[in-house]
């Protein structure tokens, strides 16, 4: 029975599986396009005019945005990429039971030498799998950008002014920054993008972005284990995934609304601020926790961000797996 379960998940996924993944590659290519077409001096000028209560929604360092790693990098954290991995989640998840119970073929299917436990696991594995194929179509996106798109560097002549101390009125005429003089032409060199960005750098942030959405699957197939009807599961499942999504917006909005954060599963989807982090310190890849200067725990490091979404949709994995082996299964109507 092996085979005709691979079959039937797959006649019944493949439509969707390639319309999301046309669409991630899609858009993750055309995103990495949009970002090397802007300069990058010309972005900081943007940058700077920033209020400083909106710099308080960037996910990440604002001089780490201006590369164009950073840059790029933030399109993980794009709400379209978010709901195109999480529509595969939670269609797929609540698939297993409910879906087969509102078409009426639950029954049809456990008449096949199969018992239950082979039709739950099953049907998590291939969806988690088509998450991973997911994940990685979105990085080939990317990587597809950076190794074809070209980027403009302008450079303005400047003059170099010396560093004046307030505080002893003394001039330093050796440490001098320079000003640019946007008044005169610029002098503009053409590069490829990838002599900037490497794209092996986006692993952790993929890595990160499969591990909440096996999450996302996981509760989806909870939701369908304890319930009859598809379209009420679907229902319960969107309304707890934009819950998460204001909830993350909501603890943006403000440093004193930080904690929200940690109540949602999106306190652990940090795509963005992890690959910073290993660009910055790739010894902190393995790192529990991330401290400041002083000591103090700042965050979460890479393993946990990554670790801790997948323990927990093991666990819901589990409670839907030991619901539905002593759960009766209505007839179908």
């Amino acid at each position: 029975m092996k085979n005709p379960l691979l079959q039937k998940y797959l006649n019944e996924s493949k439509l969707l599986f390639w319309a999301l993944g046309i669409g991630l590659f899609a858009f993750s290519w055309l995103r990495v396009h949009a970002v090397s077409k802007l300069d990058t001096g010309k972005f900081r000028q943007i940058i700077d005019l920033l209020p400083s209560d909106w710099r308080n929604l960037s996910p990440v360092d604002l001089d780490w945005l201006v590369s164009y790693l950073g840059r790029t990098a933030t399109g993980f954290e794009d709400p379209m990429m978010i709901s195109l991995l999480g529509a595969w989640a939670l269609v797929r998840g609540s698939d297993v039971v409910s879906g087969e119970l509102s078409r009426g073929t639950m029954e049809m299917l456990l008449a096949q030498p199969v018992c239950r436990r082979d039709v739950y696991l099953r049907h998590a594995k291939y969806t988690i799998l088509g998450l991973m194929l997911l994940s990685l179509m979105l990085w080939a996106g990317m990587a597809v950008g950076i190794w074809t798109e070209s980027v403009k560097e302008s450079t303005y002549p400047a003059i170099h002014l010396p560093t004046v101390d307030f505080e002893t009125q003394s001039v330093d005429f050796e440490n001098t920054f320079p000003v640019p003089l946007q008044f005169l032409e610029a002098r503009v060199e053409v590069n490829r993008l990838s002599k900037y960005v490497n794209p092996l750098m986006f692993l952790p942030g993929v890595l990160n972005v499969f591990c909440v959405s096996v999450f996302f699957a996981a509760v989806a197939a909870l939701c369908s284990a304890f319930d009859r009807y598809r379209w009420r599961s679907l229902g319960i499942l969107a309304a707890f995934f934009f819950i998460n999504v204001g909830m993350k917006v909501f603890a943006a909005s403000s440093d004193t609304l930080r904690w929200v954060e940690n109540l949602c599963i999106f306190g652990l989807y940090h795509p963005a601020g992890l690959i910073e982090r290993c660009q910055a310190m790739p010894e902190t890849v393995f790192w529990l926790f991330r401290y400041r200067e002083d000591g103090t725990i700042a965050s979460l490091g890479l393993l946990p961000n990554c670790l801790l979404p997948l323990l927990l949709g093991a666990v819901l994995y589990w409670i839907g797996l030991r619901h539905f082996e002593r759960r009766d299964l209505p007839a179908a109507l």
